[in-house]
Order: C-alpha cells, then sequence, then structure tokens
C-alpha cells in the first residue's frame, strides 16, 4: 500500500489561492505531521481555529500553534498568545499571564502584531505589571511598522499625555497616518479636527472628505454628520438624496441624532 507523496508548500499556496481548503487542509495536516516544519504547523493551526477546509477545531489549533512556537515560529507564538487572550470557544479560561510572556517573546523579535497587543496588555496592566510609558514604547515599535491600530492608540497617547509627554502635534500626525491607513474611527477624530480647527487649521473641504470616509467604513456618527452636512447645505451642496443616503444607515443603526434629523 504505497503511500502518496507528500504535497509541496506551493501546491497547498495554490490550493489556498482557489479557495480549496479542503485541500489545504488535508495536505497541512500531512506536512505539520510529517515534516514537523514550524511553517505546516503554523499554517495548519491557523486553519483549524478559522475552521477552514472542515470543522472549527480551537483544542487543535492550540496544539499546532504550540509545536510552531516551541519552534521559536513568531506568528504561530502571537497568534496563540491571541487565543490565550480570548479564551475560546472550548471554554478554555482566559490566561493573559500567559499570553503576556509570549506576546514579548515575539514583540522583542519584531513582530508588529505582538507589539501591539503587548502594548495593550501593558497599558492596562493586564497579565503583566501596568506600565503606560512601555505601552507608548510599544505602540511607536508597531506603529512604525504600519500597525493602523497601534498609530491609533499612539495618537491617542499623545493627545491624552498618557505614558508620554501630551503632544498635539504627534497626536495630529499618528492620527493622520492610521486615517491615511483606513481606521475609520481615525478618520472620524481627524475629520473632527478639521471641522472645528482643533489642533489644525480648520479646513471644511478636507473634513468633509474624512467624514465620507469614515461613513463609508461604517463610522456611523460620520453618517449622521454627514447626512446632516447635505441636509442643511453646510460646507457641500444641499442635496436631499445624499443626506437620505447617509442619514438612513445611522438612524437604521439607531443614532439618535441621525433619528431626529430623518423625522
Amino acid at each position: 500500500d504505497q503511500k502518496l507523496p507528500l504535497p509541496e508548500m506551493a501546491a497547498i499556496e495554490q490550493a489556498w489561492n482557489r479557495g480549496d481548503f479542503v485541500s489545504v487542509r488535508d495536505g497541512l495536516s500531512r506536512l505539520a505531521a510529517e515534516t514537523g516544519t514550524a511553517l505546516a504547523q503554523y499554517r495548519y493551526g491557523q486553519v483549524l481555529l478559522e475552521g477552514r477546509g472542515g470543522p472549527r477545531d480551537v483544542g487543535g489549533a492550540k496544539r499546532w500553534l504550540q509545536k510552531a512556537a516551541d519552534q521559536d515560529h513568531v506568528q504561530a507564538i502571537t497568534l496563540l498568545a491571541r487565543l490565550y487572550l480570548s479564551g475560546s470557544a472550548t471554554g478554555a479560561e482566559r490566561d493573559p499571564v500567559t499570553a503576556a510572556a509570549l506576546l514579548a517573546r515575539a514583540a522583542t523579535r519584531g513582530d508588529r502584531e505582538a507589539q501591539y497587543y503587548l502594548g495593550l496588555l501593558v497599558s492596562a496592566g493586564d497579565g503583566i505589571a501596568k506600565d503606560e510609558t512601555a505601552a507608548v514604547n510599544w505602540f511607536l515599535a508597531a506603529a512604525e511598522q504600519g500597525h493602523v491600530q497601534a498609530q491609533y492608540a499612539l495618537s491617542r497617547a499623545y493627545s491624552r499625555g498618557a505614558g508620554v509627554a501630551e503632544d498635539p502635534a504627534k497626536a495630529l500626525h499618528w492620527l493622520t497616518r492610521a486615517a491615511e491607513n483606513g481606521h475609520a474611527e481615525a478618520q472620524f477624530y481627524l475629520a473632527f479636527a478639521y471641522d472645528g480647527g482643533r489642533g489644525v487649521a480648520a479646513n471644511p473641504t478636507e473634513a468633509v472628505q474624512w467624514y465620507r470616509r469614515a461613513a463609508e467604513g461604517g463610522h456611523i456618527l460620520a453618517q449622521r454628520i454627514l447626512g446632516t452636512k447635505y441636509l442643511q447645505g453646510q460646507d457641500v451642496e444641499q442635496n436631499p438624496q445624499e443626506a437620505l443616503r447617509w442619514l438612513v444607515p445611522a438612524a437604521e443603526a439607531g443614532e439618535p441624532g441621525a433619528m431626529s434629523n430623518l423625522g
């Protein structure tokens, strides 16, 4: 009885790109077990966690991610940490202490996702001693590698003076970076800054552009403000259709201002 030859990782990648996750799961299962490579173990753990090509298996995901983490696979370490942070569908207890230790391993090796999550834990004193200065340093490390949520967290730290001296210029710099990278909340606050000249020269045109980006990203308050501007013809041509287009979804999401403006 002849054993089938082991699949190549390239063939698994092609199956992934085609959306054939049954083949992906089967191939990774064999590669992880028979070759013991950290990459195959990590990818198999990921597939089990996401329930691709078969049922979701959080316990199995944890085992394979741990094997890859034992081989120092950085992304596996980070994903395993996030599993410990969320607790899981298996009813496992959330374990921030183990998560923080894992994240510290990956963060010091430059993994931006780990740096961001470690910043959150250190900022909250969750599973690790609270240290807002250290949190800012981890957010900065991740933000400089283009991590969008870290860029936003850093802008909040500079605007509040949390763990770092209050610095409106740096707050605006990182808020703009996060907004340009598609963070809807950052887009909304940047619009709000331009709208009222808060920490930046007032610029109604720029404000409307950022409100629109945030509204298109599903930000409810941005939808209400944009809709109201079109309703009243404030900073834009009055346009009842466009007003409805933005006020209706905001009202349907329960935004009280949008409900009253619709009325």
